[in-house]
C-alpha cells in the first residue's frame, strides 16, 4: 500500500466516523493518564467503569500518593495486573509531584520516562490532553490492522509505529476541526544559578461554537502554569499550558 492509498483510505475514515475520539473519560491531563495506564490489556469500556469511583475521591497526583497502595490496589482490581498498575501509579504520581511541579509533562521525553508510561500512553496523552502528536499510538487492534493490510510486517509496536510515521503524513495524526487557543504569559526572576517563576497570566477564545473559560494561573517553582476550559453543547475539553525555566535561564 503506497502513501496514496493509504492517504485515500484515511480520507474515506474521516467521511464515514466524522464523531471519533478517545474513548477513555476524563476531565484532566493526569486522570487521563492514569486511564490510560489502566486501560494496558483492558477495554476501555471497563477502565470508564471503573474509574468514576476513583476519581471521584483522588483526582490528583497529591491525592494519589497519599492512597495506602492496598487500597488502589483494590480500586484498580478489575482492570487486571492490578499490583503492578497501582504500583505504577503512585510512582509517577511522585515523580510528577517531585520533577514537574505536580503537572502532567506536556513533552513526548519526559512522559516516557515516567514508571508504566511506554510510547503507546505517551502518544495517546500527547495527542488528546496537549493537541500535540508526536506519533502513532500503537495498541493491539493498531498492530493487527497494521499487519493485516500491509502497513507493516513488524510485530514490535515501537517499529510499527515506525513504519506507519514513514508512510502517514503527521497531519493525519489527528483529525478534527479547530476549537480554539489558549496563551500563557509568564515572568521569571533569574539569578545566574537558579530560577523561579513570578507571575502568570493567560488569554484564550473559542472558535467554531466552542466557548473558553474556566482559566485559572499560577506560579510553582520555575514554573508558571494555566489550565482553562472548552467547551460546546455539554462536552467539555481541559486545556493545560506550562512554561518553566531551568537553571541556565532557558524557558520552555
Amino acid at each position: 500500500m503506497n502513501k496514496k492509498d493509504v492517504i485515500d483510505m484515511l480520507e474515506t475514515l474521516k467521511k464515514n466516523y466524522p464523531d471519533a475520539k478517545c474513548s477513555l473519560d476524563f476531565e484532566t491531563p493526569f486522570e487521563l493518564l492514569v486511564a490510560v495506564i489502566l486501560s494496558a490489556q483492558c477495554t476501555d469500556d471497563r477502565v470508564n467503569k471503573t474509574t468514576p469511583s476513583i476519581f471521584v475521591k483522588y483526582s490528583t497526583p497529591e491525592d494519589f500518593v497519599k492512597i495506602p497502595i492496598q487500597e488502589l490496589e483494590e480500586l484498580v482490581h478489575p482492570c487486571g495486573f492490578y499490583r503492578t498498575k497501582a504500583k505504577n501509579i503512585k510512582l509517577t504520581a511522585q515523580r510528577i509531584i517531585d520533577e514537574f511541579g505536580g503537572k502532567v509533562p506536556d513533552k513526548m521525553e519526559d512522559l516516557i520516562k515516567l514508571p508504566g508510561v511506554g510510547r503507546k500512553t505517551a502518544n495517546v496523552v500527547m495527542l488528546e490532553a496537549f493537541d500535540c502528536p508526536q506519533g502513532i499510538a500503537v495498541d493491539t487492534h493498531a498492530k493487527r490492522l497494521s499487519n493485516k493490510i500491509g502497513l507493516s510486517n513488524e510485530q514490535d509496536p515501537t517499529k510499527i509505529e515506525q513504519d506507519l510515521i514513514k508512510i502517514i503524513p503527521k497531519e493525519y495524526y489527528k483529525d478534527g476541526t479547530y476549537i480554539g487557543v489558549a496563551t500563557l504569559y509568564a515572568s521569571f526572576y533569574y539569578d545566574g544559578s537558579s530560577a523561579s517563576a513570578t507571575a502568570a497570566s493567560g488569554a484564550g477564545a473559542g472558535s467554531n461554537g466552542w466557548s473558553y473559560g474556566d482559566q485559572k494561573t499560577w506560579t510553582s517553582g520555575n514554573g508558571a502554569y494555566l489550565n482553562a476550559t472548552l467547551s460546546k453543547n455539554g462536552t467539555f475539553i481541559p486545556v493545560s499550558l506550562a512554561l518553566r525555566c531551568d537553571a541556565r535561564g532557558n524557558v520552555s
